[in-house]
């Protein structure tokens, strides 16, 4: 976020990204069906960390570039599944391109007994409620004057 502000005076820039962990092991986009199945077979029953950093930047020219940063933690315990369950999942919702192998926001859920977090969209990977907070700093209100 910061890069980008240098190169764009006025404009505030928000950036984002996500990693998680389960049994001391980084979790991944696997890119295939397969290792999806492996990863998500190594979760099984288990309670799984997600980080997500949010940087909000604006270059407010010769004062220079001001960002604010946060960090949501969300963690997530899924269920004892079965083998047929998982490999129906990754069929069902193609998860290669998700940190983790799954999409909270689809059929993902249900492989869930519970999540535990602040900021239920961090999970997806841009926690809004953190944004929204962080965008006030810089005076962008998105509801206009009625957020206070």
């Amino acid at each position: 976020a910061k890069a980008v502000a240098e190169e764009n005076p006025g404009a505030v820039i928000i950036g984002a990204d996500q990693i998680g962990t389960c049994k001391q092991n980084i979790l991944v986009k696997t890119g295939d069906k397969q290792r999806a199945v492996a990863q998500i077979l190594s979760m099984n029953g288990e309670l799984c960390h997600f980080f997500t950093a949010t940087a909000v930047a604006k270059n407010n020219g010769a004062s220079g570039v001001h960002t604010e940063l946060m960090c949501d933690t969300t963690k997530v315990q899924l269920r004892q599944l079965n083998d047929q369950e998982i490999q129906t999942y990754v069929e069902l919702d193609n998860p290669i391109s998700c940190a983790g192998s799954f999409k909270a926001e689809s059929l993902g859920i249900a492989l869930f007994e519970r999540i535990e977090t602040s900021d239920p969209s961090a999970l997806i990977g841009l926690p809004l409620i953190g944004v929204t907070t962080l965008l006030k700093i810089f005076n962008v209100r998105l509801l206009g004057d009625a957020l206070t």
